[in-house]
């Protein structure tokens, strides 16, 4: 009986959550917000893959929303930097709603590309959602895994690629 329970286990959701495949990139939604959780994630899918994703087949194009109230200051500035090892490429957006924190006191996207950039890995900062999935849309290519990380809903950033992947695949 239990491993019959066990073997019906989809997975916990909004945890390495395959969202869907369009014009061969599978799109992947993770919960992670704090560094800790965006590096282990990332380090799990670059060392195990996912079904239908192997290390190795494709990029892992890891793409993050900066929302909570900590994560939009600078408290965890400098652990982000150490966070994104294993992405072959990373798509920051700037933190929404952040304009009630002090700038001295704001988390940076744009300085966390930079940082990134630094140590050799590909990296990019968005001021909003519509520039990012614009920018995503000539990034991705077939064998991709795109890993989305947000507490929230991201703009329907999930959808909205997997609906526009096709019609740039037909544009060629």
């Amino acid at each position: 009986r239990a491993a019959g329970l066990v073997a019906g286990f989809g997975g916990v959701r909004r945890r390495q959550e395959p969202r869907g495949r369009a014009a061969g990139v599978l799109v992947v939604d993770d919960f992670a917000h704090h560094p800790t959780a965006v590096r282990e994630t990332i380090k799990a899918l670059a060392r195990f893959g996912l079904p239908g994703w192997r290390p190795g087949s494709g990029r892992l194009v890891a793409v993050f929303e900066p929302r909570t109230n900590t994560s939009k200051t600078r408290r965890f500035q400098a652990e982000y930097a150490t966070a994104f090892g294993g992405a072959d490429l990373v798509l920051l957006r700037e933190p929404p709603g952040a304009e009630d924190i002090a700038l001295e006191q704001r988390f940076s996207s744009a300085r966390l590309a930079a940082e990134l950039s630094a140590q050799g890995i590909a990296a990019q900062a968005y001021a909003d959602t519509d520039a990012l999935l614009a920018a995503l849309l000539k990034e991705l290519r077939p064998g991709d895994l795109c890993l989305v990380m947000s507490n929230g809903g991201f703009d329907n950033l999930h959808q909205r690629l997997l609906e526009a992947l096709p019609k740039k695949e037909k544009k060629g």
